[in-house]
């Protein structure tokens, strides 16, 4: 058992997940702020409230000194939240670093130029977490560094190859490595060589990874390819290149009818990438990700109804093991979620 407030648990947490346990994460941390929250959201960039006050002392910091007062308190309670949440239910939460948007080109729009901002930024939020969750009152943790897409998460305009998706992720996941994260999570993938250059860029930086791919509402990436293309050829690749492969896959950023429509496509290679798909991070809202992205109120959808198709999915698909929310969910959904999962599993 480590002590409060160590480096980090990738023992721990690779134990967890070799044996099958469930691991809950957060809901949405984004659009939770967005909607419900006095704070300003900059391009979805959270980590910005976590970096309240630094300015004065990192002049690569400055851009976030528009941060209202008690910006990283309120962040930072968000995620406090979630965990005891969790954590009431008898289980272990699993959180992600408020880092999606910190990678070196949302970087630089938010008006970051300096060189290490990059390094700055993602070892300051990781940082934060590890201090907070250090105080007695709050449950054990595992701290995962999130990694997001480096154009939109639900397009596929910006095509890079494996070689540029390595060396552009490689800033990033090398500083969420050196801050001491538990394990890499890459979130709302939208096609098959960026995948591929977050794990090199992982492996390179020897830690622990899982990636997540995002649908659109026909149950493909917005690549077009299919979720089991994608798991297959991601591997293939990875291996083919002498890299650690991903630790499991997930699917986020979309609903759960969604997710159905992908599983259920016909496919005569299931049995070689389903066991490798592992959990999933739903929308609170059936929406399309157009719609969503032109939304000005939240759809927070229907807790219970979200949550009980969530675990129709893990019963049917005993390997899920990763759960939690994405657009639109809070506390309630996660709770909602955590009490369906106990259930079935007393």
């Amino acid at each position: 058992m480590l002590e409060r407030g160590a480096a980090n648990d990738r023992e721990g947490l690779a134990r967890c997940i070799d044996s099958g346990a469930t691991l809950v994460t957060e809901g949405g941390i984004e659009t939770t702020l967005v909607f419900r929250s006095p704070h300003e959201l900059r391009e979805f960039a959270a980590f910005e409230l976590m970096l309240e006050g630094l300015h004065e002392q990192y002049s690569a910091l400055a851009p976030a000194a528009a941060q209202k007062p008690g910006a990283r308190e309120d962040l930072l309670a968000i995620y406090g939240n979630f965990a005891r949440v969790i954590h009431e239910a008898g289980l272990r939460p699993m959180l992600d670093t408020p880092t999606w948007r910190a990678s070196p080109d949302y970087l630089k729009v938010l008006g970051y130029t300096e060189r290490d901002a990059v390094e700055l930024v993602n070892a300051k939020c990781v940082s934060y977490l590890r201090e907070y969750f250090a105080k007695p009152d709050l449950p054990d943790v595992f701290l995962c560094g999130e990694v997001g897409p480096r154009s939109d998460a639900y397009q596929a305009s910006l095509r890079m190859s494996v070689e540029d998706a390595t060396k552009y992720h490689q800033a990033q996941v090398g500083a969420l490595a050196r801050a001491g994260v538990d394990m890499i999570h890459a979130l709302t993938i939208p096609y098959l060589e960026e995948a591929i250059g977050v794990g090199l860029a992982a492996s390179s930086a020897s830690v622990p990874y899982a990636l997540s791919f995002t649908l659109q509402e026909h149950g493909v990436l917005p690549s077009g390819m299919s979720l089991g293309d994608a798991i297959l050829r991601c591997d293939a690749e990875l291996a083919a290149r002498d890299a650690v492969l991903p630790k499991y896959y997930l699917v986020n950023c979309c609903h759960p009818t969604v997710i159905t429509l992908a599983l259920e496509k016909d496919d005569p290679r299931r049995s070689e990438w389903l066991p490798r798909l592992r959990g999933m991070r739903c929308n609170a809202s059936s929406k399309t990700h157009e719609e969503l992205d032109n939304s000005t109120v939240l759809d927070d959808g229907d807790p219970h109804e979200l949550c009980a198709h969530m675990v129709r999915i893990r019963d049917a698909n005993p390997q899920f093991q990763v759960f939690g929310g994405c657009c639109g969910t809070d506390a309630r959904h996660i709770q909602q979620l955590v009490c369906k999962l106990s259930a079935k599993s007393a």
